[in-house]
């Protein structure tokens, strides 16, 4: 029996045999996948928190995507603070390894830190709203070139070189208070 590139051994070996498993490897060493424009257009939309069905993105799409994102943080974490009884102001940032870091010197700093990365619903809103803020800086700055670049070359590019530096980074913190949230997109090399 054929199915795909793998041959299912009849007779002649067991499900378990070398030949069996060399044939298998052999076979999925050689699939591929191929994901169609419109399949990763989707993705990306989906990621973002955008309607798939869009014909484009704007910066309001995506501005209206972090107040969504940023009111529901919000709420989660007022949930929270309440639950544990923290009234201590704390910031949150994203680790090198996507996880959420809590900052902030309260008892229960390690708790809140513990639970925040175990919710996947907040950890995945949270690097949304990280990576849709970086793009938004990213967005506004470039668009302060285009502008200034429409007056005046030369100045622009010397005032906007920093923007070609593949180096450069882009860092997300929120800062949580009994009276609110705010967020701030530093830049760095």
């Amino acid at each position: 029996m054929q199915i795909g590139n793998v041959k299912q051994v009849a007779a002649g070996g067991s499900a378990g045999s070398k030949e069996s498993s060399t044939a298998v490897s052999a076979a999925i060493a050689a699939d591929t996948v191929s994901i169609s424009r419109q399949g990763l257009r989707a993705s990306l939309m989906a990621c973002m928190g955008l309607d798939l069905k869009a014909d484009s993105i704007s910066i309001a799409d995506i501005e209206r995507v972090v107040r969504q994102d940023t009111a529901a943080i919000r709420k989660t974490l007022d949930s929270i603070a309440a639950e544990m009884g923290i009234r201590a102001e704390f910031e949150l940032s994203s680790g090198y390894d996507g996880s959420i870091a809590v900052k902030g010197a309260f008892a229960g700093r390690e708790l809140l830190e513990q639970r925040l990365n175990a919710d996947d619903d907040f950890s995945a809103t949270f690097r949304r709203l990280d990576a849709n803020s970086c793009l938004l800086e990213a967005c506004r700055e470039s668009l302060e070139f285009q502008r200034a670049y429409a007056v005046d070359p030369e100045k622009a590019v010397a005032e906007f070189m920093h923007l070609l530096d593949d180096k450069r980074t882009h860092s997300f913190t929120l800062s949580y208070a009994a009276d609110g949230i705010s967020t701030a997109v530093k830049s760095g090399f």
